[in-house]
């Protein structure tokens, strides 16, 4: 449980600018929650990165800011990834958040 708890602690403290940025925390992040991306390819087959990068990001932070921080962009970039993520997923953008949360349980 501490380790788990440590790993998490790393994915908030990294900043994606780069792919290489990006492959590293997705890697962690697997470690953390392994059916996390393989349980939302099922339920969005043609996600793309981008919505991958902010479902993960979702289930870390509950905070745009934090979000545009962690990706150096905006709150209102941020906020049209979630759109688009939760319009990709079939659910209302306040409805993203928990199921986020559901697939990181399930895993």
């Amino acid at each position: 449980q501490q380790e788990v708890e440590t790993k998490v602690e790393q994915l908030r403290q990294q900043v994606i600018l780069t792919e290489e940025d990006w492959l590293n925390f997705k890697t962690l992040f697997a470690k953390v929650y392994p059916q996390f991306f393989d349980q939302l390819r099922q339920l969005a087959p043609d996600i793309t990165t981008a919505e991958q990068r902010m479902a993960a990001l979702i289930r870390l932070f509950n905070d745009n800011k934090q979000i545009a921080s962690v990706l150096g962009i905006s709150v209102d970039s941020v906020r049209k990834t979630r759109r688009r993520l939760s319009q990709r997923l079939s659910v209302d953008g306040e409805e993203v958040e928990g199921l986020m949360l559901r697939l990181s349980k399930m895993a």
